[in-house]
């Protein structure tokens, strides 16, 4: 009796698929399914971590943050992207006036200057978080090391993400 020979490669993306699967099961449990009936169609997140910058300079002699004075002139881009017509968002709307804790986040720290992108994540479908699942069970996004609010764990659909945890908005569960 001959057995087939299985190749190394074949057997290392069996491993991932199945890993993949393991984690997503994890992760989602039984929520998070197509046919669940409970499909959010939008989340909106922005993200308000601030990054630590070396107070170093490129090669170039610039700043690495580019700091030619870009948070004056990017608030103005954003007032004139908002200022057209189009569809204004819901989290915009709620985080106006919504600035508590704003010295933590700017300013120098041990390590150099605080640099904080304007980071705003809308996920829209018929039922986003199972779209998110499928996407961790084939493997595209780690679900190992996928936070919790992108999960759907925290129940939120409408918030701002500081310090890796989720803070949620008005109306949106938290």
């Amino acid at each position: 009796m001959e057995t087939a020979a299985v190749d190394p490669e074949t057997r290392r993306e069996e491993r991932a698929a199945k890993r993949a699967r393991v984690a997503a099961q994890a992760r989602f449990g039984d929520s998070a399914r197509v046919d669940d009936g409970k499909g959010v169609e939008r989340v909106d997140v922005v993200i308000e971590d601030a990054f630590a910058v070396p107070s170093t300079t490129t090669s170039q002699g610039g700043a690495l943050d580019g700091g030619d004075g870009g948070e004056e002139e990017d608030n103005g881009q954003d007032a004139r992207r908002r200022g057209g017509g189009g569809r204004k968002s819901a989290l915009d709307a709620s985080l106006v006036g919504d600035g508590q804790d704003e010295e933590e986040w700017d300013g120098d720290s041990a390590e150099g200057t605080r640099w904080r992108p304007s980071i705003k994540l809308t996920f829209h479908g018929t039922h986003v978080f199972a779209g998110i699942r499928q996407l961790v069970e084939h493997g595209i996004i780690d679900g190992e090391r996928m936070p919790g609010w992108l999960t759907g764990e925290e129940g939120v659909t409408v918030g701002a993400v500081r310090n890796g945890r989720i803070r949620g908005h008005k109306g949106s569960g938290l």
